[in-house]
């Protein structure tokens, strides 16, 4: 998100697992596909940019996970699996 955001290529030492699809059972699919990013705690938990505090940059990594799942597996098998389409 730093990078995607700010254009902000610094390396951090410390950053935070996100599954890019949360909700519910979501979150075991995103496991199981590998739709998990690194953020750095102010893009991800802390501050108004953060994706659990943000619904558009929330929705933004999401478009971008289908972008990859279905990039491998198919619109159709995107659907199956996570039944909404963030696109």
């Amino acid at each position: 998100m730093c990078i995607l955001l700010e254009d902000n290529w610094t390396t951090y030492t410390y950053l935070e697992e996100h599954h890019v699809f949360f909700s519910k059972h979501q979150r075991a699919l995103s496991e199981k596909y590998g739709l998990k990013v690194y953020l750095c705690p102010y893009h991800h938990r802390f501050g108004p940019l953060a994706v659990h505090n943000n619904q558009k940059y929330r929705r933004l990594l999401e478009a971008k996970g289908q972008q990859e799942f279905e990039a491998l597996y198919g619109h159709k098998r995107f659907m199956e699996v996570f039944g909404e389409n963030y696109l």
